[in-house]
């Protein structure tokens, strides 16, 4: 999470209480001294049990104001400025006409302070308004952004069965015409035609280069998604290297699915993008210790990311059904109980991921 954004939420969740707590306190020392004709002062320094019910009104309004909020907050990890910015106004303009209404309360009579008292009502009730509208809002987009991210995962498994498909063709089309290829190579060469014999086998061996197993782990779903990756990575030009676990004990096959995909996609994007003369490299690792594992992704760059784009936005012209990477390894991180980190060094980005089992 940015460092700005962490401020802000500190900021905010150390103002929005006190702000809160003036607010109740002063609409209901007003409520409470005119329901009870006396005045705030004497409501306030009296040692009688008016004072004591007043206190505890005023403890329960902020205890149901405060889990009102700290609702509001459910969805603020993925809250903007431009999200923030109706909350604070709100709030602000709230507490200076709540100061206002308590100050002309101190020197008002009777009728004034029933007019208010009515004021107050008022301020509450479209508060409780527009916090209800804000959170609505925010619970319908986070339900969005859901159907988004599950739309992706779908397409991410959906482009596993056709890698592991095509995989499997290519094999059994492979075994099928080997004996065949063994026999033209052997009549080339005993009829003397050396030159066509080595033909026909490099002709036979690129087919066999476009199937390329990069890992043959335990598991099928990594066996698909890297050896198609780092395949398709290779014949754009990439140099690419992988170093694995056989075992994924403990993560689930759709988890894992989506963290390689997304991981390996982005790294295949990001080298494309690069000019053609540079070199370019995307580099693997899966480690485990005990029940935790990493996940190292390094891809090369030939300029900085993180400094250009230090929230990592997609940059594909598509970007409804794109840029939701980010927060789907969040998501499969925060399952796991574990971390991730972007960072750069030697001219290459790298995305480091654990993941606790």
């Amino acid at each position: 999470m940015p460092l700005t954004t962490v401020f802000i939420k500190k900021l905010l969740s150390t103002i929005i209480p006190n702000i809160i707590l003036l607010l109740i306190t002063s609409v209901e020392l007003n409520l409470l001294s005119s329901l009870n004709r006396i005045s705030v002062k004497d409501l306030i320094t009296n040692d009688n049990s008016v004072r004591f019910m007043t206190l505890i009104v005023i403890q329960i309004s902020l205890w149901i104001s405060l889990k009102i909020i700290i609702k509001l907050f459910k969805f603020s990890d993925s809250y903007t400025i431009s999200d923030w910015s109706p909350i604070i106004t709100v709030l602000i303009s709230s507490f200076i006409l709540v100061s206002l209404l308590h100050v002309l309360s101190l020197n008002a009579d009777d009728t004034q302070r029933i007019y208010i008292n009515l004021s107050y009502l008022v301020i509450i009730i479209l508060n409780f308004l527009m916090f209800y509208v804000i959170y609505s809002l925010f619970f319908k987009n986070a339900q969005i952004k859901n159907m988004k991210v599950l739309s992706v995962k779908e397409q991410y498994m959906e482009q596993y069965v056709n890698n592991a498909e095509t995989q499997y063709e290519l094999i059994r089309k492979i075994r099928h015409d080997i004996k065949d290829q063994l026999t033209t190579v052997y009549e080339l060469l005993t009829s003397g035609k050396t030159e066509d014999a080595l033909e026909f086998i490099e002709q036979s061996n690129g087919i066999v280069k476009a199937t390329m197993t990069f890992v043959q782990t335990n598991n099928p779903v990594a066996n698909a998604i890297i050896n198609s990756k780092l395949s398709t990575a290779s014949t754009l030009g990439i140099k690419v290297s992988c170093i694995t676990v056989n075992d994924f004990v403990g993560i689930n096959e759709l988890d894992l699915c989506d963290l390689l995909s997304n991981t390996l996609e982005n790294a295949i994007t990001a080298c494309e993008a690069m000019p053609p003369d540079l070199n370019k490299f995307i580099y693997l690792e899966i480690s485990k210790e005990n029940n935790i594992y990493t996940f190292i992704v390094k891809n090369s760059l030939d300029k900085s990311v993180i400094s250009e784009n230090p929230k990592l936005k997609t940059t594909k012209k598509d970007i409804i059904n794109h840029g939701l990477g980010t927060s789907i390894i969040r998501d499969i991180v925060n399952k796991y109980s574990g971390r991730y980190d972007y960072y750069e060094i030697d001219n290459a980005f790298c995305c480091s991921i654990i993941l606790e089992t």
